[in-house]
């Protein structure tokens, strides 16, 4: 290229650009330069193909300077026929080829910057870019190795670790970051790409020993044990994420993001007390920040302090009365304290816009629900059904609408999703709910094996259909073998314990007035072990201590009888299942009936 400075050929393209820009300042006055009479120019030079190979150049940049492609491709390519050994010229045509879309004739030139100068290393990559669009990946590695095959530089190695990774070569990615990390131990750089093969390779001892060893070179890069702290939780190591956020802290003990991450680990590892420590420390630093404060709330809430956590709550709503967030969580403090009224209240606080608008209105139904005020968890439903319809709310609000008496519709709404899909089997579990609250318990039991039949993993319809029969005194036999299949389905479920123990005592009973006192006594064991087992799954049910109460009274065993009547009174009896709890009380302590 005549009269260009003779080093343009040899420097990678951002460079070279500014080395032409830099000559435009004394090219610009040369004559010739600038559009010709009557020829309208923009902003910079217009093609003259007799000019000398420079020149266009100068066109092509300011071109390309102007996202003209098309003129630049053109002027670097007149250019290139001109001076046809010049690689960097070569490598301009096939970058705004790309640019332009012709793969074909970008390839053919990228090729040949290449085949020019080797050791040119934006052509390789822009070569190796091209074949890796046309999935040609030994184009790739021929385009970035060397004879030996090792990469040409740094940075075609990283590239194409990267690529093998793309191309599900992880092996031979895990060879190259290898060679990568050892020619270049001083650039986190490689470590990082090495740590991308192993993680595609799967290979997470390698992972962490290359962690610990980037860790060991620079201490100062938090992302390192970042990493090596989500590499242990995936592993499931929990005690070495929290180690490796400790050591992080070491060198840096107010870096808010590894206070947070550790903070969440202990939670996880139900550390409480050791979480409500950092987010204390947190506290402290970022006075200001909600999310800590309602974090700090929750805690105080775990460890046992609810009414700490209320306090927090509440003078957090005092300073931003809008933060949704705490007020529901103020609200599942106060349930949690017992205080139904004001959780209503702060449950109310929540805007219909906000995303817990609709769990929060749900906390609210289930209030009314357990104070038995079923037209008003009515209402909160029917709204429910309207901003967020959904089949479980169907069966929700079915069975609500049934405890308010309107057992009609809530049969026809739990009907409205059979005559969607008659083998609907939790419609038909549904609608046993709605006739057992509606008392009619041969429609209940009809509608439960049913729903069996459809779903034969439905531990709650095998324990209604298995406790009936059992509070029936009869199919005594069907009524244990679903029972016990109930029970492998929910082993910790102490109700259906309760259940399968009440069926143990029926044939307890009457084997009992069969005069079977052998028999009699193996059921009574087996019914008194398995409510035992009953009341420490359920932690104390009215129901299932005066069932305990049953059965040791049928052992001849009065005083434990007493006392677990007693135990079942002191826990709020249900009347409804329970009609003679009081009179077997009174039977045992001597006093008159009535």
């Amino acid at each position: 290229m005549t009269g260009t400075p003779s080093e343009l050929r040899d420097v990678p393209g951002a460079l070279a650009a500014l080395l032409v820009v830099a000559w435009l300042a004394g090219a610009c006055a040369l004559p010739g330069f600038g559009p010709a009479a009557g020829e309208k120019g923009r902003g910079g030079p217009v093609a003259r193909p007799s000019a000398d190979p420079e020149y266009d150049v100068l066109v092509g940049e300011f071109a390309a300077r102007d996202r003209d492609l098309e003129t630049a491709r053109a002027a670097f390519l007149r250019a290139a026929e001109k001076d046809p050994d010049s690689a960097y010229l070569q490598r301009r045509v096939a970058l705004h080829s790309a640019q332009l879309g012709d793969t074909e004739m970008a390839l053919a030139h990228a090729q040949r910057a290449v085949e020019l100068d080797p050791s040119d290393i934006d052509a390789r990559l822009l070569l190796a870019r091209l074949r890796a669009g046309l999935g040609d990946v030994d184009g790739v590695l021929a385009a970035l190795t060397d004879e030996r095959g090792q990469p040409v530089s740094e940075r075609a190695g990283l590239v194409l670790v990267n690529f093998l990774i793309e191309h599900e070569r992880a092996q031979e990615a895990v060879a190259l970051g290898r060679r990568l990390r050892e020619s270049y131990p001083d650039d986190p750089q490689s470590y990082l790409l090495l740590l991308a093969a192993l993680e595609s390779a799967g290979q997470r001892a390698e992972m962490e020993a290359t962690l610990l060893d980037a860790i060991r070179r620079f201490p100062d890069r938090a992302d390192l044990y970042v990493r090596l702290a989500r590499l242990r939780r995936a592993a499931g190591d929990s005690a070495g994420e929290i180690a490796a956020y400790r050591m992080l802290l070491e060198r840096q003990p107010e870096h808010y993001g590894t206070l947070m991450a550790l903070g969440d680990a202990l939670i996880r590892q139900s550390e409480f007390s050791g979480a409500l420590d950092i987010y204390l420390q947190l506290e402290s630093d970022f006075p200001d920040e909600p999310n800590i404060k309602r974090r700090l709330a929750w805690l105080e809430w775990q460890i046992g302090r609810p009414e700490h956590s209320e306090q927090r709550l509440v003078a957090e709503l005092a300073n931003h009365p809008d933060d949704a967030s705490s007020a529901y969580m103020l609200g599942l403090v106060r349930m949690a304290l017992g205080d139904e009224a004001r959780a209503i209240e702060a449950f109310e606080r929540i805007p219909s816009e906000h995303t817990s608008y609709v769990e929060a209105r749900l906390q609210i139904a289930s209030i009314l629900e357990a104070q038995q005020r079923w037209d008003e968890a009515l209402s909160v439903l029917e709204e429910l059904r309207t901003l967020a319809p959904g089949r479980e709310l169907d069966f929700h609000t079915a069975t609500v609408r049934a405890r308010a008496g309107d057992v009609d519709g809530a049969i026809e709404l739990v009907r409205s999703h059979l005559g969607e899909n008659p083998d609907d089997g939790r419609a038909e579990y549904q609608l046993g709910l709605v006739y057992e609250i509606a008392e009619d318990e041969d429609q209940a039991l009809a509608w439960m094996q049913r729903a069996i039949e459809k779903d034969p993993q439905n531990a709650r319809a095998l324990n209604y259909v298995g406790y009936t029969w059992a509070e029936r005194g009869e199919r005594l036999d069907e009524a244990e073998s679903l029972l016990e299949r109930a029970t492998a389905l929910e082993p910790e479920d102490g109700f259906i314990a309760d259940s399968l123990g009440w069926v143990y005592y029926r044939k307890a009973l009457a084997a009992h007035e069969r005069g079977q006192r052998d028999a009699a006594r193996a059921w009574s064991d087996r019914a008194l072990a398995q409510i035992q087992r009953a009341i420490e799954l359920s932690g104390g049910d009215p129901v299932i201590s005066e069932h305990l109460g049953d059965v040791y009274l049928l052992r001849g065993d009065r005083e434990r009888a007493l006392h677990a009547y007693e135990e079942a009174v002191a826990l709020v009896p249900r009347p409804d299942e329970q009609p003679r709890l009081q009179e077997k009380l009174k039977a045992l302590r001597g006093e008159p009936p009535g």
